[in-house]
């Protein structure tokens, strides 16, 4: 087997060894395959508006592994795409056929509790550590944001960020929650790819994570790493048109919270 070692840092964020088309095929594979794996820990709660949602349960192992997690990564690895190319590199596999053989075949040891390759692992490929190395980049840009939040509203904002794959977190959108003038406040955030300011009166943003409207009063883009500009774009949550296949949200101007005066793309 071959080992994985190429570094990087956005579980969402380089070249696939398989075509789009194929990419898209994938995804509804995975579905189907978990969907009839994982049945008996399928549960249906209400999210927004009442409407039902199906999510996994957590193993026993998840849940000892981050406190106060609901929900399974098993309902996140029909699009993590590294995950895609740690199995690819491997198992040597040769071509998305074989990649679906090899997964089918291979299910229990992939996606079950005490699977062969579900489990962290000191050294080796591991389904679990794969999916937490993405969500522990997420939750490093959460924790960022909130340390900006406290900055910009003062320590009486006390954010505080909702525990990755919880009933806030993965329902209802919230990865903080924070207080102005005695009032809850909720933000979403989301990895910030880029920022285009040269439309009049709007603030085009690319984003590297899943794009969809949420329901908070608040929505942060953040990146890390860069090296010059904002680090965090915190806008008010209102008015926003979100293009989920190009990975875009336009969003008012007037809504920026940490406003500058921008004249060009903000890379």
């Amino acid at each position: 087997m071959k080992k994985f070692t190429q570094q990087v840092t956005e579980g969402n964020e380089f070249d696939l060894p398989i075509t789009e088309t194929e990419f898209k095929e994938y995804k509804e594979f995975i579905n189907n395959l978990i969907y009839n794996f994982a049945l008996s820990r399928m549960v249906k709660i209400k999210g927004e508006g009442g409407r039902s949602v199906s999510v996994y349960a957590a193993y026993d192992y998840e849940k000892a592994q981050v406190p106060g997690r609901e929900y399974s990564i098993l309902g996140k690895v029909n699009t993590n795409k590294l995950l895609i190319k740690k199995i690819w590199q491997e198992f040597e596999i040769k071509n998305f056929l074989h990649l679906k053989n090899f997964i089918r075949k291979f299910c229990y040891d992939l996606f079950g509790e005490n699977g062969r390759f579900f489990k962290s692992k000191s050294n080796g490929f591991s389904v679990w550590d794969t999916i937490r190395f993405t969500e522990l980049s997420g939750e490093e840009n959460e924790k960022y944001v909130a340390e900006f939040i406290t900055k910009l509203f003062g320590p009486e904002s006390n954010p505080i960020r909702e525990v990755t794959s919880s009933y806030k977190d993965m329902i209802l959108g919230i990865d903080i929650t924070f207080q102005i003038d005695g009032v809850e406040k909720t933000c979403q955030v989301k990895p910030l790819k880029s920022a285009n300011f040269k439309e009049r009166g709007v603030v085009v943003i690319y984003s590297s994570g899943v794009i969809k409207k949420y329901n908070t009063d608040y929505i942060a883009f953040v990146n890390i790493k860069r090296s010059y500009g904002d680090k965090v774009l915190l806008f008010k949550n209102q008015g926003g048109v979100y293009d989920q296949d190009n990975q875009m949200v336009t969003l008012p101007y007037q809504n920026l919270v940490n406003k500058k005066i921008y004249t060009s793309n903000v890379d």
